[in-house]
């Protein structure tokens, strides 16, 4: 087969006959008709025909449909034996086109057309690769099953992959891939090196449809993930297939496509896009959503029921098992990873999952269930951090190394817990922090190198299409937070806390007599008009902004517990979401009994002074002064 260095080279040198006789039928009827057969045109002669662009209109397994926008200078005839010619014109037109790369293009019914303007053309291969949202990645599984197998829709049960892929032309067989590769799909016949009898090397010829699977990475990997892997590629044959087969068409040498371990081996943004998509869709084709969650309620209830029946025979409650065994259960039946069902169950809003299915390489086994209030994590989020994520977080984030150091912070059971008796003790979890991780825990966002690769749950289900690097990244807000919970100001509020005035004029009058201090004092160091100290010592607060009771807070020097007391029996909600908020909480909680001038340096290292809003005239005497 020859080469082609475009695919407009391809139609030129094997459809340009078949155009130009379609076009010269078509202008000979198209000029009778506008001189109402006054003439009887009957020759066309074309000058020039040039192709400018072609436009995929249409992708769906293995057929294609295409626009060919043109360019020709023409004239036409009439008469027989002098035949008259009409001036010479140049016209831009259409030529619609279907069938596939593999057994070739007729004309489609419609055949030429005339446009009015020089079509903007896209990437030639653009409309070859499917453009899925993240919402319709459901509707693209369903697609798939529809035509593989449409009873795993009706209800719950494993694929039989051999059966309902064989069926359909797909087949695969174990190669001694390089190290680099987890599998080829081929998408035209080949010859390649295949595992034969005795698992011994030897070369065969190679049907297209066939997958070869990386043998090592395969045992390495289990049954299950193998299966993902299969699917992964049974993808890329359904719905990027006419894809490969134009590059096929173009260079008879790429016969395959070829799934590596990383991405950042694939610089075609198409083919990445493509990865993706295998990815993301392989989980949700094995575990389809209806008959997976109809399954996941009844293995649930049967879950409950066995526990309840121990906890009835030996007395003692097993409910951190329900979740993790009825996920083993599941796994075991849609023949998957567990891993696959934890992180689908979590995609479909299940976020308690994070708490179980967490595997401890070191050891071998899989780390203490924990629970939650679920609506403490976000999306691309998580409590459970990898021994991997643990030490690169070590390395990258000071805060954290500091906090490990200084024994604030301890790293077990797979989470980042802060070091307090209620959460900690014995050298491990108390039973509180395990049923309240939200409360004692570090949540990690968890973050994607690369810009292709945004679906959250694709990072946790990765197959044979490479992967993208998972990037833990702390919380910065919540860890300040956490941090706040175990220092000793908290011991001090919790010794004190009885003694609080509930009114917020009687709270105000025993801070400033704690501090041995006068209305004019705390006037000048919380940048407040004498007005508005007599106003907060008399409950007059109705007008006062939020603002008011920080700057009071932080001039005062209170810690981080008096603050947040202060602020609630304000009525302020400082947890509302702005970027303000933020600010202002890591303010009075990283950096408590600062006073209103240092508070003021730290914020201004970062551009961030103004949102403490302080007067010019304080500014001016304990601020710039001391900073020039």
């Amino acid at each position: 087969m020859p080469q082609y260095k475009s695919f407009q080279e391809y139609l030129r040198v094997n459809y340009l006959e078949v155009m130009q006789k379609s076009f010269k039928k078509f202008i000979i009827n198209e000029m009778n008709e506008e001189t109402n057969g006054m003439y009887n045109f009957t020759i066309a002669i074309i000058n020039n025909f040039e192709i400018i662009g072609v436009k995929f209109t249409k992708s769906e397994l293995e057929k294609v449909e295409f626009d060919v926008f043109l360019s020709v200078e023409y004239v036409v005839g009439y008469g027989i034996e002098n035949p008259i010619f009409k001036s010479g014109t140049h016209h831009l037109f259409s030529c619609h086109f279907k069938g596939s790369f593999r057994d070739g293009f007729v004309l489609a019914e419609k055949k030429i057309e005339k446009i009015n303007r020089r079509p903007f053309l896209e990437r030639i291969t653009k409309n070859l690769v499917h453009v899925i949202d993240k919402e319709k990645m459901e509707l693209y599984a369903t697609k798939f099953l529809k035509y593989y197998c449409p009873e795993a829709l009706k209800k719950p049960m494993p694929l039989d992959l051999t059966k309902i892929l064989n069926d359909k032309g797909v087949t695969w067989r174990s190669s001694p891939l390089t190290s680099g590769v987890f599998c080829k799909i081929y998408f035209a016949d080949d010859i390649a090196e295949v595992y034969g009898k005795n698992q011994k090397p030897e070369t065969v010829e190679i049907k297209r449809g066939t997958i070869l699977i990386n043998t090592i990475k395969a045992n390495e990997r289990g049954d299950g993930a193998l299966r993902n892997t299969i699917v992964h590629e049974a993808v890329h044959w359904f719905y990027h297939n006419n894809y490969f087969g134009l590059r096929h068409l173009l260079n008879n040498k790429l016969t395959c496509a070829i799934c590596y371990k990383s991405e950042h081996q694939i610089e075609d943004e198409d083919i990445k896009w493509m990865e993706s998509q295998a990815r993301s869709l392989a989980p949700k084709i094995l575990l389809p959503k209806k008959m997976f969650l109809k399954k996941f309620k009844e293995e649930f209830k049967l879950q409950m029921k066995i526990a309840k029946n121990l906890e009835q025979l030996t007395g003692k409650k097993r409910e951190s098992d329900i979740l993790q065994n009825t996920i083993i259960s599941i796994a075991e039946f849609f023949e998957v990873s567990k891993v696959s069902v934890k992180y689908r169950l979590i995609e479909l809003g299940y976020v308690a999952a994070d708490g179980v299915i967490n595997y401890n390489c070191e050891a071998r086994r899989y780390y203490n269930t924990y629970k939650f209030n679920v609506k403490k994590l976000g999306d691309h989020q998580t409590f459970h951090i990898s021994k991997e994520s643990y030490l690169s977080l070590i390395e990258k984030d000071e805060t954290i190394s500091r906090a490990i150091r200084e024994k604030q912070l301890i790293y077990t059971n797979g989470l980042l817990v802060i070091n307090h008796p209620k959460y900690f003790e014995n050298d491990k979890l108390t039973q509180y922090a395990i049923n309240h991780v939200d409360e004692c825990c570090i949540i990690v966002n968890v973050k994607s190198d690369s810009k292709q690769f945004k679906d959250y749950i694709a990072k946790f289900t990765l197959c044979s299409g490479g992967s993208s690097k998972v990037e833990a990244q702390i919380n910065e807000e919540q860890l300040a937070f956490l941090l706040a919970q175990m220092d000793e100001n908290i011991i001090h509020f919790e010794k004190n806390k009885k003694d609080l005035p509930s009114d917020i004029g009687d709270l105000v009058e025993w801070h400033i007599n704690k501090k041995d201090v006068s209305y004019e004092w705390v006037a000048e160091h919380c940048d407040l008009t004498a007005v508005t100290v007599r106003k907060l010592r008399s409950g007059k607060i109705d007008d006062m902004k939020p603002l008011t009771f920080i700057k009071f807070a932080i001039g005062m020097r209170l810690s981080y517990p008096y603050a947040r007391d202060l602020l609630n029996k304000a009525g302020i909600n400082i947890e509302r979401v702005s970027k303000q908020n933020g600010v202002l909480i890591t303010l009075i909680s990283s950096f408590p009994r600062l006073g209103l001038a240092k508070s003021y340096k730290v914020l201004k290292i970062n551009n961030q002074e103004n949102y403490l809003k302080l007067t010019k005239r304080y500014i001016n005497k304990y601020v710039l002064q001391k900073t020039r």
